[in-house]
C-alpha cells in the first residue's frame, strides 16, 4: 500500500454528480460509516471544492447530511445544461475531480477478527483494466 493517500473515490461508497436545474451542479459523496464521513467533513470544504471546480467558494452550498453518512456541494454549472457549449448535459461525468481528490490522513476502520468484511479491499475492486475493450 505504501504512504499514499487514499483518494475520495476510495474511501466513499459512492460519489456521484448529476444536474441541479439547468444553472446548477451537485456532487454527491456517500460514505460506508460515519467515521470515513466525520475524518473527509473536516477537510472537505466549499473553499476546496470550489477551488477544484473553479468556482468562488461562495457560490459553493455545502450539506452535511450525517443521517445518511453523506456529503452534498451544490455549484453553478460553468455552462447551462443543453446550451451549445455544453459537454455533459446530465452532469453525469462531473465527480470525477472529486473522487481523485487526495484524502490525508485516512485510515481504514480496525477488522474484529471473525467479523464479515464491509465492502472489497481496493486491490479486488474492480479497475478500468477489468472492463473489456470495446
Amino acid at each position: 500500500m505504501g504512504d499514499r493517500a487514499k483518494t475520495l473515490g476510495e474511501i466513499a461508497h459512492v460519489v456521484r454528480s448529476k444536474n441541479a436545474g439547468p444553472f446548477w451542479l451537485t456532487l454527491d459523496v456517500f460514505f460506508r460509516s460515519d467515521a470515513d464521513l466525520a475524518h473527509v467533513a473536516r477537510f472537505l470544504t466549499a473553499e476546496l471544492v470550489g477551488a477544484l471546480y473553479g468556482v468562488d467558494a461562495s457560490l459553493v452550498k455545502r450539506f452535511e447530511l450525517p443521517e445518511i453518512k453523506a456529503m452534498k456541494f451544490s455549484m453553478p454549472r460553468p455552462v447551462v445544461a443543453g446550451s451549445f457549449a455544453d459537454r455533459d448535459l446530465h452532469a453525469g461525468q462531473q465527480h470525477v475531480p472529486l473522487a481523485l481528490l487526495p484524502i490525508p490522513g485516512w485510515m481504514p476502520p480496525k477488522e474484529i477478527p471473525g467479523s464479515p468484511r464491509l465492502w472489497p479491499p481496493p486491490s479486488a475492486r474492480p479497475s478500468c483494466q477489468d472492463s473489456p475493450s470495446r
